[in-house]
């Protein structure tokens, strides 16, 4: 009876233990717009991930504004920013938006090294150019939904959010 309770105990430490880190909390993000997609109530989801969204609230507040730029270092943070806009987490990568993705990680760390926006200017001009006509053509909203399913959209993401320090 006492190693029946003890594993139990156990159990429910690693349970609400489990959201340690950004990341788990991401996972739960996933699930909760997963259930909301396949019928589930918001009630009904509440309920059921309240003690863990109650984890991720306090390492919320613990980590600050660092939580939000840690997700964006998550493996999972794409699909979960996929999930929120409503955009399809299976779709096929689009070579020539993915091309622009690694075109804006590439200026972005050209910023990072102190070359001047004018240089910068000057350097990528054309690819520039061509990334903003294929925004224009494909809509803001889809070429961004597209930019999620790129390899490189995670690491555009972390350089974004180290920029807004």
């Amino acid at each position: 009876m006492k190693e029946i309770l003890s594993i139990l105990i156990l159990f429910t430490t690693i349970n609400l233990s489990a959201q340690e880190n950004v990341c788990d909390c991401v996972e739960i993000g996933i699930e909760t717009l997963q259930s909301i997609q396949r019928g589930a109530t918001e009630k009904t989801v509440q309920k059921r991930f309240e003690k863990q969204n109650k984890k991720c609230d306090e390492l919320s507040q613990k980590l600050g504004s660092n939580f939000e730029k840690n997700m964006a270092s998550c493996e999972n943070f794409p699909k979960f920013i996929q999930l929120m806009a409503g955009g399809n987490n299976n779709a096929k990568p689009n070579a020539e938006v993915c091309i622009c993705v690694d075109l804006s990680i590439q200026i972005l760390k050209e910023f990072e090294q102190g070359i001047s926006e004018e240089d910068i200017s000057k350097l990528y001009q054309k690819e520039s150019d061509l990334c903003d006509k294929l925004s224009n053509e494909l809509g803001e909203e889809q070429f961004g939904l597209q930019m999620m399913n790129c390899d490189g959209f995670s690491d555009l993401m972390e350089l974004l959010m180290k920029e807004d320090e």
